[in-house]
């Protein structure tokens, strides 16, 4: 450390700046703080300590950036005391929350994220009487809350949207955050109490369970609310509705698209589809465009297209088989797809016209430049011959698949076929949900992955 201090002190401040702009600020705080006057003055600039997030991404969540206690401390003990007066914003998990909140007073503080909230510890932070009196109630103006994904409880929503409403009164913005696109927990309207309103709230991001809690958001509990994200999750239409309607009587996608005609400055896209397994029901995907939006469930060859680049998470079904070129469309309408899961059982019509194609070097190689998990249950086996055929499917190494067994066996012709080997050895991880036995030439065919 002393040998790396030298080396930067013999740099200009210019310079040091430029690098440390690269690098993470807690890490660069906890390396270099009070290592020298010099040091401190640069890191004390607002670039640096404006902002600071504990929490990162990993594998589908949120977690705490550090998981030692020493460098919490160090933090809570030496870091956050001397530069408090200049932290805006705060990202924390759960963990670590209270500790880092207790650590010094953030006069400035006006944006705070929790992430991975249960409800004991929301009460536990929302009403504690120094932060709830002060920073909560006369600072925050922007909260965003990430609840944690083992919360299973109906109730869970209604508590936390309880609390904040009754201690954060100043809030202009409120963003519940989703660590994964299978966070189900959402707000019914059932246990609201009567004083769930707010006079400042502006922005709103949240999930719903019906319309009619959407309605009851918008009847004037927030009469500054000026921007709405929500997402709701009851069925279009119910399996009754759909077995007792005619199917000509159904809404189509241009009687859905029809009753926003009044939103002259705001392109909402629709689609529909009507679906007989596993019993008869509609879906419907309505969303303003272009969408920020992190992930897109359930689409289908209906799919109108567009481009959705926040996009990283996505799943597919149908009840019509999904063709190489319906593959192509979905590359270039998600680009940072990292994340692809496809339920389909119904088998490819083009698929003999693709090989005839792919002999020919006509077939155009679908690439994933960003994907890293690809879930191929259940899925008819020419899925997976779509992703491990190199003349048709290119991504980049460390790849998680998720599939059967025998499904492998069969596409591979028992794990000897050349023009799926150079796919397989992308495969970092091989999860088999089928068995947990597998042949010695399955383990040589995927040579770089764990096999659970």
């Amino acid at each position: 450390m002393k040998y790396s201090c030298v080396q930067l002190n013999d740099l200009p401040d210019e310079i040091l700046l430029i690098i440390f702009k690269q690098l993470d600020n807690l890490e660069l705080l906890y390396s270099f703080h009070d290592v020298n006057e010099r040091l401190n003055k640069i890191l004390r600039d607002p670039v640096f300590t404006s902002h600071l997030s504990f929490v990162k991404w990993s594998l589908n969540e949120i977690i705490n950036k550090f998981s030692s206690y020493i460098i919490l401390d160090r933090f809570c003990l030496q870091i956050l005391p001397k530069i408090h007066m200049k932290i805006k914003c705060l990202d924390l998990e759960s963990e670590s929350m209270k500790n880092i909140l207790d650590a010094a007073d953030y006069p400035n503080l006006y944006s705070l994220g929790l992430y991975n909230i249960e409800e004991n510890m929301a009460e536990y932070l929302f009403t504690d009487e120094r932060l709830s009196s002060s920073i909560f109630k006369n600072q925050i103006t922007r909260l965003i809350i990430g609840i944690a994904p083992d919360e299973i409880r109906c109730s869970t929503m209604e508590y936390i949207c309880n609390l904040i409403l009754t201690v954060f009164i100043n809030l202009n913005e409120l963003i519940f955050y989703d660590a994964s696109y299978q966070y189900h927990i959402r707000l019914m309207n059932y246990t609201l109490c009567p004083n769930f309103s707010s006079s400042s709230l502006s922005i709103l991001k949240i999930k719903v369970q019906t319309f009619s809690v959407c309605l009851y958001l918008l009847d004037g509990h927030f009469n500054q609310l000026h921007t709405l994200y929500i997402e709701l999750a009851n069925t279009f239409l119910s399996p009754e509705e759909v077995e007792h309607q005619n199917q000509m009587d159904l809404p189509s996608k241009e009687d859905i698209q029809q009753t926003f005609n009044r939103f002259q400055n705001t392109k909402i896209i629709s689609c529909v589809d009507y679906f007989l397994e596993p019993y008869k029901y509609g879906r419907c995907h309505i969303y303003t465009y272009p969408s920020s939006t992190n992930y897109y469930e359930y689409i289908s060859n209906n799919f109108p297209g567009g481009l959705y680049p926040y996009v990283s998470v996505i799943s597919l079904y149908d009840e019509q088989p999904f063709e190489h070129d319906f593959f192509i469309r979905i590359a270039q309408s998600f680009p940072f797809m990292e994340k692809l899961s496809i339920f389909n059982r119904y088998e490819q019509n083009q698929k003999d016209s693709y090989k005839l194609m792919g002999a020919k070097s006509n077939l155009s190689i679908v690439k994933y430049n960003y994907l890293v998990e690809l879930h191929l249950d259940p899925s008819h086996d020419c899925y997976i011959e779509e992703f491990l055929c190199d003349t048709k499917t290119y991504f980049q190494n460390n790849i998680t698949l998720l599939t059967h067994y025998e499904a492998l066996q069969r596409v591979t012709y028992d794990f000897i076929r050349d023009d799926t080997r150079i796919n397989c050895t992308k495969i970092s991880e091989l999860v088999l949900l089928d068995t947990e036995q597998y042949s010695k030439s399955c383990k040589d065919y995927f040579p770089f992955a764990i096999i659970e």
